[in-house]
């Protein structure tokens, strides 16, 4: 399961590396879900959130989910009131698995 971990901010100056990186993993061959883990998630803007909506799409039209885990409270609390939390799926399980098997292969970079 191919695991992605934000480190920092996910704004308009990181934006354009994390979705080419997000994006190299859904190129892959699999059905599997792409995890990303939030936990050590900086700040996030319009543009990140329009971000992890754009990757979600494209996942879906692969077969594939995206798929957030460990979201700090202040963005779950964004999530609610722009209704993406019920769109984006959510599983707090799942990163320990993933990123404790060392599947994590892409980190956004704190600026």
């Amino acid at each position: 399961m191919p695991a992605f971990s934000v480190c920092g901010d996910l704004d308009v100056s990181t934006a354009a590396n994390v979705r080419a990186e997000l994006t190299d993993l859904l190129n892959v061959p699999g059905s599997d879900d792409l995890i990303v883990d939030l936990d050590q998630l900086g700040s996030l803007d319009t543009v990140g959130l329009g971000l992890l909506v754009g990757i979600h799409r494209q996942a879906q039209r692969g077969g594939r989910r995206l798929v957030l885990t460990r979201v700090p409270p202040r963005m779950m609390r964004v999530l609610a009131v722009t209704r993406l939390r019920r769109v984006l799926a959510i599983d707090d399980g799942l990163a320990v698995a993933a990123v404790g098997a060392g599947d994590v292969v892409g980190v956004g970079a704190r600026p």
